[in-house]
């Protein structure tokens, strides 16, 4: 796409221009205009891609932005109100897109998923024209897990937070929602089924390799996925969890060092992962071969990472260090799973004959 004639083309016969900024990192979009003599610009973090499809949705954004600031500045210099919501044509899809261009594919898919499944049940509109009553309709509606209804609902939540603070829309519909996080079963591995799965003649090796890696380190699906050559250093792992922001230090277990010095050198990265979607599919179809009767995802590596080192002794303070917890009570669950496991363990001893129950 010849980015200089389109824009001309948007530009003409408008007082606020659409401007490109080249620059060596990204090409930035910016509009330029002169509001009572003063010339002003304005950059509402769009940038082009390279992607055609991609960038004539960037710049459908920032046209939308345009014609209302347009819409705007004239009705302001008249000395009337101009914020009504009715005449914000900006859709959700827009919206969502600009907000994400540039972010890496498992966070777009992440925030992306909700606004999909919202448009296909109430099309796609006006950020405006979502209503408390839409968004308490269509979550009536899903059929999903309560953990995916809860992070559907935390994603929205975002992106109408960012269209109020881009003045787009006076209140978030989202707002009056609880979004906690549901109990869940925190499903982990013994070392006896981690020593199965690896085990396992997997099509996609290096999924299988991140997971145990996973369960020898207690990293996030998302720290694994941002790993680069470079945190490793002298046999220890240097990073900061994308989660918290903590910068962390821990020796490698042989084990993972193993599964480091197998991994190709594609890139930067250590470990060369599918998408969030995909990843999924095949992470799944790898847990059935191993047959273990659980609910296993990704991040019961993580837990099994803190049963495994409170099973072998490790005192509870540190295995809050290792995991990076803020707080005591986080990691105090894990120490609940494994009282949990004594008092099995104690229940499957035989009985005597003799005994009377």
């Amino acid at each position: 796409m010849d980015v200089k004639a389109h824009l001309d083309k948007l530009n003409y016969a408008h007082k606020i221009k659409i401007r490109c900024w080249f620059n060596r990192s990204k090409k930035s979009l910016y509009l330029d205009y002169y509001d009572n003599g003063i010339r002003k610009t304005f950059y509402p973090d769009l940038a082009l891609s390279g992607d055609d499809s991609l960038d004539r949705k960037t710049i459908n954004v920032i046209k939308a932005i345009r014609d209302k600031k347009e819409h705007d500045i004239t009705y302001q210099n008249a000395g009337i109100d101009i914020f009504d919501n009715n005449k914000d044509t900006t859709l959700l899809s827009d919206f969502a897109h600009a907000l994400f261009v540039g972010r890496r594919v498992h966070v777009r898919e992440f925030y992306m998923s909700p606004v999909n499944s919202l448009i296909k049940y109430a099309s796609d509109m006006s950020l405006s024209r979502y209503n408390h009553q839409t968004i308490e309709s269509w979550l009536s509606t899903l059929t999903v897990s309560e953990m995916t209804k809860y992070n559907y609902l935390r994603g929205l939540k975002f992106i109408f937070s960012n269209a109020v603070k881009k003045n787009k829309i006076r209140s978030n519909p989202c707002a009056d929602f609880k979004c906690k996080m549901p109990e869940s079963k925190r499903e982990f591995l013994t070392i006896e089924e981690v020593n199965r799965l690896a085990a396992v003649d997997f099509d996609i090796p290096v999924i299988k390799d991140a997971f145990i890696f996973s369960c020898f380190t207690g990293l996030r699906l998302g720290d694994i996925r941002n790993l680069k050559w470079a945190n490793i250093v002298n046999g220890y792992l240097e990073y900061t969890q994308l989660k918290t922001g903590n910068v962390e230090r821990m020796k490698l277990h042989n084990e993972a060092l193993l599964i480091v010095k197998r991994q190709p050198r594609f890139s930067d990265y250590v470990f060369t992962l599918h998408a969030q979607k995909r990843f999924y599919i095949h992470f799944k179809r790898m847990m059935k071969l191993v047959d273990i009767p659980k609910t296993i995802t990704f991040h019961c590596a993580r837990h099994t990472f803190a049963t495994l080192l409170l099973t072998y002794g490790e005192g509870i303070y540190t295995v809050k260090n290792l995991l990076g917890h803020r707080d005591i009570r986080a990691t105090e669950i894990y120490a609940k799973l494994i009282d949990k496991k004594k008092d099995e363990a104690i229940d499957k001893l035989p009985t005597l004959k003799q005994s009377k129950t």
